[in-house]
């Protein structure tokens, strides 16, 4: 920012922000989550730091098919999460007022149900779908419909379908939200449904409701989609030793400057050689720094991979539980993978309040055959 060459390109900003693939061993059930457009699994790690080349922000965990600007988005929405200076947060930047394609039900039915067929015949070979996908449906769209759809359109409209299957899964994981699967639909209580539409009333279209196009959207945009279930920053993870240490390191840092000052007596040729040597020593513990900021980092992701569950010790301790047939087993197992707090909450039990789970479980789902 002193620098009179580079200073104009680098006007009022206040750090830099980038994210970062990290290497993630996870079970085999969860990896297509996990693998993105780097080689394996990986996890999208996202970064930010000041000038001075300090980390004030690091958000670890997210599958690494999640997009940058989705890690982004989440890491600015949390409670404790990145703070953008008020400054720089006054004056948005006005985006230009086109013309929009606008779209109606049945052409979001259709866009569903081509590409379901466009997955079943291997056009989406990740986490996307190729581009002969997208332009076969805006194709068929703008036949049928008699409008202008472009792929970009169509692009752009699946991301919109993913932002409402992200809220799907988040509500029939929160706790006192049920699920009727022979319906396709959440179900929750008047209290539940008041209190949760007064603090998102956009979610009131998918409560007690029969979602449209269910198992499209699975196939669509439901498997191996990343959720951000496992991100972590430093907020929610204790760090109260790493935060010791940076106290101990200011500490030294105050002994150093007073040291360098009552070195200032010496002669010009001493003093010429000393800043030469404090020039070194202040790139050095620049370097140290930075080492221990990565070191934080690397913490948090080993803290994360730790907290990890054992699928096939759930699967054992699940089929374990007497009294049940082996398809109620079966579905009650895939309900605690697809929500990890419960299976955690599940292993910590002892016999008999899992058989109580199972139990209740069981007599909130139905396993007939119409079902």
């Amino acid at each position: 920012m002193n620098n009179r060459r580079f200073y104009p390109y680098f006007k009022d900003c206040v750090g830099a922000i980038d994210g970062t693939h990290v290497p993630a061993n996870v079970p085999v059930e969860i990896q297509g989550k996990f693998r993105g457009r780097k080689e394996g699994t990986t996890q999208n790690v996202l970064a930010a730091i000041t000038f001075d080349l300090k980390f004030i922000y690091v958000l670890a965990g997210w599958e690494g098919s999640a997009h940058d600007s989705r890690v982004l988005g989440d890491a600015l929405s949390r409670p404790n999460g990145l703070k953008i200076p008020e400054e720089m947060n006054t004056a948005k930047n006005e985006k230009c007022k086109g013309k929009h394609f606008t779209w109606s039900k049945p052409m979001s039915h259709m866009l569903l149900e081509i590409l379901v067929e466009e997955a079943l015949k291997g056009n989406k070979p990740s986490s996307t779908f190729k581009a002969e996908s997208f332009a076969k449906v805006a194709t068929e769209i703008s036949q049928k419909f008699n409008v202008q759809c472009e792929p970009k359109h169509v692009d752009n409209h699946l991301k919109t379908v993913k932002k409402e299957w992200g809220i799907i899964t988040q509500l029939k994981n929160k706790s006192g939200f049920g699920w009727d699967d022979c319906l396709k639909m959440i179900t929750v209580s008047k209290d539940v449904y008041d209190e949760e539409v007064k603090a998102h009333p956009n979610h009131d279209k998918y409560l007690n409701k029969k979602l449209d196009m269910y198992e499209a959207m699975t196939i669509v945009v439901g498997k191996d989609m990343a959720t951000g279930n496992y991100a972590k920053s430093y907020a929610d993870i204790n760090l109260e030793e790493n935060i010791e240490v940076q106290s101990i390191s200011n500490e030294n840092e105050g002994e150093y400057e007073e040291t360098s000052k009552g070195k200032e007596t010496s002669s010009s040729n001493t003093q010429k050689r000393q800043h030469k040597k404090r020039y070194r020593t202040y790139e050095d513990d620049s370097v140290e720094k930075l080492s221990k900021k990565i070191g934080d980092v690397a913490f948090a992701i080993q803290s994360l991979s730790k907290n990890q569950l054992d699928v096939n010790e759930l699967y054992t301790e699940v089929m374990k539980v007497e009294g049940f047939e082996e398809i109620a087993l079966g579905d009650a197992f895939d309900h605690l993978v697809q929500n990890e707090m419960l299976a955690k909450a599940f292993m910590a039990k002892n016999a008999n309040l899992r058989k109580i789970w199972v139990h209740n479980f069981v007599n909130q789902h139905c396993y007939r055959p119409d079902c």
